[in-house]
């Protein structure tokens, strides 16, 4: 059975080495959904080619391919088994602690979100039994 992931940051650098990997074993990945920041010519090429359903964009009227929708509903699609969240700053903090809500498993690339608020984001897993996988 595939596992079904959602990458937030996929224009980046560990977005798209993430994408890499999974591109060498397709056979075991299913990407539900990318978010990209403003880097829409990637984005779209990167749908293209992994056919998600999903993406999400600061200018979501640019995204070819996969129906625009924003980072809290990727976030909150229990259809997602993991979410890479690869984004840089204070943007990646809300989107985990949705996931975690959501009982969904976290790859966590962000460490600004563990440093503004770790004392909130891991209790909250263990609570819900959502796994953060450090990344980086």
């Amino acid at each position: 059975m595939k596992r079904r992931i959602s990458i937030l940051g996929s224009t980046g650098s560990i977005g798209r080495q993430a994408l890499e990997v999974i591109e060498k074993i397709s056979d075991k990945f299913e990407v539900v959904a990318l978010a990209a920041g403003s880097n829409t010519t990637l984005l779209n090429k990167q749908i293209a080619k992994f056919k998600p359903k999903y993406a999400c964009a600061s200018k979501p009227e640019l995204i070819e391919g996969a129906k625009p929708i924003t980072l809290e509903e990727i976030c909150s699609d229990r259809t997602n088994d993991i979410i890479l969240v690869a984004v840089s700053g204070k943007v990646g903090l809300k989107p985990t602690i949705t996931a975690i809500n959501h009982g969904i498993d976290i790859a966590l690339a962000n460490k600004e979100t563990l440093v503004m608020a770790g004392d909130i984001v891991m209790p909250l897993a263990k609570a819900k039994g959502v796994k953060i996988i450090p990344v980086d």
